[in-house]
């Protein structure tokens, strides 16, 4: 899985993360890009980027060429965490992904009784509820 944190450098925003689950990345402005770079012609597709037995690979279209950590970059090149990959007005860094919340169990119990004690106006619909799951134990 690869994991980028996309911002536009002329902007001065602090961008967004975006995780993509593609073998393949392509970025440009053509229908296919999965990341749109419109200050591109269109229809052009400035670079790939995939997974190789070598690591994450990124390979410039058509001799276009791309910054890499600030180096302009004809070609293929494997990428490292971190990695920060310029194309005309955008910036795309490879980071790391942190799962370490994705497996965090609920207190399922907990959330309900902060709903309940809190939302008092659905009383109604709370106790419909547990009748309906009380009789679908049976």
């Amino acid at each position: 899985m690869l994991v980028f944190h996309i911002h536009s450098t002329n902007t001065g925003s602090s961008g967004e993360k975006v995780i993509f689950y593609f073998q393949e990345i392509v970025v440009g402005n053509s229908p296919q890009s999965h990341i749109r770079i419109t200050s591109l012609e269109r229809d052009q597709v400035a670079i790939k980027i995939h997974h190789h037995d070598t690591g994450i690979l990124i390979e410039s279209i058509e001799n276009y060429p791309f910054f890499l950590n600030g180096k302009k970059i004809i070609g293929t090149k494997v990428l490292k965490i971190n990695d920060i990959i310029t194309i005309d007005e955008s910036s795309l860094q490879l980071t790391e992904a942190n799962f370490a919340l994705s497996n965090k169990t609920i207190d399922l119990e907990g959330t309900y009784d902060t709903f309940y004690t809190n939302h008092q106006e659905h009383e109604t619909v709370m106790t419909a509820l547990e009748r309906e799951l009380i009789l679908s134990d049976d």
